[in-house]
């Protein structure tokens, strides 16, 4: 389950289980609860992974009405208009194979930009609210070539080239696609990771570590660049890129 305050809106909170039955939307702080109804949703979506994104930028223009909910395998969106009703997307797309809803991220300065995070640790993502997609080569991190079955966030990190971020018990991860490939960002991230995310407001993407503290690499957007990555290489499999900063504390 997952619920999300409003990025526009903070009196506007989302809580979603499952599209079929348990997805709620507050505009009053939690006071009020109002069931979501999506259209086109089969009975029986039970879920105890679902995600909500809610309000963002689209065109320049901030939306509170703006809004992604998930559950099971499902994705659904609503658009900016007052009174626009939720769509089901076309995801899952072809060539996902555990496309099970894990977590769910967008663009901080386009809501059509959307990308989901697998179950088993694939991603996918779109450009146009969900209309087609794109999936990415797995972190196959786990067991006997499967992809990992324990990221648990995402996050999308603009920039000159968007950045897609993933973490989970094993650290944080992030997507070079120049060379297709995941690399591990190393240092003090080396513990579980249960969750991750991206400020723009101040360009800071943080993780928070069970028992080792909450860190963040500040300028984010910045960090990540193509240079950053240029002088790659690794002795292993997942290695920090050269010339990424270490994480810093926050506490």
């Amino acid at each position: 389950q997952d619920y999300a305050v409003n990025s526009v809106d903070s009196s506007r909170l989302l809580f979603v289980f499952s599209l079929d039955q348990f997805a709620y939307e507050s505009l009053d702080s939690g006071a009020t609860l109002t069931p979501i109804v999506v259209p086109g949703v089969p009975a029986g979506q039970v879920s105890a992974t679902g995600a909500a994104v809610y309000g963002g930028i689209y065109k320049g223009v901030a939306s509170a009405n703006l809004a992604y909910i998930s559950g099971n395998n499902l994705l659904a969106v609503r658009g900016a208009e007052t009174g626009a009703s939720w769509n089901v997307t076309n995801y899952p797309p072809v060539g996902m194979r555990w496309p099970s809803i894990a977590h769910v991220a967008v663009h901080p300065k386009d809501f059509s930009f959307v990308a989901v995070l697998g179950s088993f640790g694939e991603v996918a993502y779109s450009k146009n609210f969900g209309a087609s997609w794109t999936v990415l080569p797995a972190l196959e991190v786990g067991v006997m070539g499967m992809a990992d079955s324990k990221q648990l966030r995402i996050a999308i990190v603009p920039g000159a080239v968007p950045r897609f971020v993933v973490a989970g018990p094993t650290g944080v991860y992030v997507y070079q696609d120049s060379k297709s490939k995941w690399w591990r960002i190393a240092s003090q991230t080396d513990a579980y990771v249960s969750d991750l995310g991206y400020d723009v407001t101040d360009d800071l993407l943080y993780v928070s570590t069970l028992g080792r503290s909450v860190w963040s690499i500040p300028k984010a957007s910045q960090t990540f660049t193509d240079y950053a990555f240029q002088h790659s290489k690794p002795t292993s499999s997942y290695v920090r890129p050269p010339k990424v900063p270490a994480w810093e504390t926050l506490t």
